[in-house]
């Protein structure tokens, strides 16, 4: 008798057999699939010098500010070549008005003794609104992040050095 035939007498054990099957797909999925929780990022990176060099710092330093007698602004570092290589495609800061915000509500957190993960300001849709975005390098303007046109411009023209496709952002 084939397999099929021992099935059909077994019906019981067959819908048992099935059954743990299904069970055991199911939580190997949720196993593989589940997400472990929010990234805890506490470092950024910022240039002094337009994008040319960048280093880590918090990622609660609210540019532009000043880092060894120099103004600092976020360098948005990338890989490419598969992982291999970095560049920074663009830098961004807040403008005058956002910045005050975010250093008051850092001040007020800083005063209160709390973390600055607490700050919920950081990932609001009001300060993204207060961004403002370059290309590095000489002779390029900053643009608001809202501003759709230019601010497009900026993000179209970050490409890797080598023309090559963009692994993934570092942050």
């Amino acid at each position: 008798m084939g397999l099929r035939g021992t099935l059909n007498q077994k019906k019981s054990a067959s819908i048992i057999g099935a059954i743990t099957l299904i069970v055991l797909a199911g939580a190997y999925m949720a196993y593989t699939q589940w997400p472990t929780g929010p990234l805890k990022i506490t470092k950024a990176y910022y240039t002094v010098d337009d994008g040319k060099t960048w280093f880590a710092d918090s990622v609660y330093r609210v540019a532009p500010y000043e880092y060894n007698g120099q103004t600092a602004v976020r360098a948005m570092v990338y890989t490419y070549d598969h992982g291999s290589k970095t560049f920074c495609p663009f830098l961004q800061r807040y403008n005058t008005e956002t910045k005050k915000k975010l250093d008051d509500a850092v001040a007020k957190a800083t005063q209160d003794g709390k973390p600055l993960s607490s700050v919920d300001l950081f990932g609001s849709p009001e300060i993204t609104h207060g961004t403002e975005v370059k290309l590095p390098g000489p002779g390029h303007q900053w643009v608001s992040s809202m501003d759709v046109a230019n601010a497009s411009k900026v993000f179209a023209a970050a490409q890797s050095p080598d023309g090559s496709d963009i692994d993934t952002a570092i942050p």
